[in-house]
């Protein structure tokens, strides 16, 4: 993982939270706009509270129109609503600008670029992995040893497997110094699975990655339903801590980039 990549992830945090209360600020100004005309005004009088509306600087009773003060009383809360949503959007508007520039003036620093060196080691991993993720990367495993004669291709680290597509896969997620482990056995109901990538991350947790290449053809695709819905009994789903890619995924570079930075590293 490059430096650069390092800085868009870290913006796009902010980013994608300023989104969500944008997305929010324009749901509540739109809902405000249908509101009806005038403010409430909630007064004290003999013991119980009155409702009135301000309207054309006239204040008037509104007790009778039941529907009228549920739907003022509403247009008060979206007022206050509105105001913290737009307190939200600058404030972090505000973040992404100042946390761009400091990321920007940290990456120029000598120690960054030193950084930068011990990625493009091959011994990187033993100064970029946690204990943990470098002891079980490189602890032996069971693996597949169905016709080894097929792992023809090899990922960056040389690691072999069975397709060009899972050969990028690899790639990018040494790319990024992710511990994985490539078709390791799982037991699943007594049954045996390899999936092709197994993932350990930085907090510990495991996160399986299938590639499925050929789903087109009605056999493999059942074989992907069952894999897929073994992987679900013991705790692991789409979206969460189980990817499932297609050749599709492959065909752009930046996609890869997308799921590891959302489901793996985030």
């Amino acid at each position: 993982m490059n430096g650069d990549t390092g800085k868009e992830r870290s913006v796009s945090i902010i980013r994608k939270e300023m989104k969500k209360w944008e997305k929010r600020l324009e749901a509540l100004e739109r809902e405000y706009r249908r509101m009806p005309e005038g403010e409430i005004l909630i007064i004290k009088k003999g013991g119980r509270y009155c409702c009135y509306v301000y309207r054309d600087r006239q204040v008037k009773s509104i007790r009778k129109d039941c529907r009228r003060t549920g739907r003022l009383m509403r247009k008060r809360i979206l007022g206050y609503e509105i105001a913290i949503a737009k307190a939200f959007c600058s404030v972090l508007s505000s973040a992404e600008a100042q946390l761009a520039a400091s990321l920007e003036s940290i990456e120029k620093n000598a120690a960054v670029r030193t950084l930068e060196r011990i990625r493009q080691l091959p011994e990187g991993d033993m100064y970029l992995l946690s204990p943990d993720e470098y002891k079980w990367k490189y602890d032996d495993y069971p693996q597949n040893n169905y016709k080894m004669e097929n792992l023809r291709y090899a990922t960056g680290r040389g690691v072999r497997v069975r397709s060009k597509s899972e050969k990028f896969i690899g790639s990018k997620l040494e790319e990024y110094h992710i511990a994985y482990r490539y078709e390791a056995r799982l037991f699943i109901d007594d049954k045996i699975y390899y999936p092709d990538f197994t993932i350990m991350t930085g907090d510990g947790r495991i996160i399986l990655w299938e590639h499925f290449g050929m789903m087109e053809d009605s056999e493999y695709f059942m074989r992907a339903y069952r894999k897929i819905e073994a992987y679900r009994r013991i705790g692991h789903v789409q979206h969460s801590n189980l990817i499932c890619t297609y050749e599709s995924d492959i065909a752009d570079g930046s996609k890869l980039d997308e799921i590891i930075e959302r489901f793996i590293l985030e």
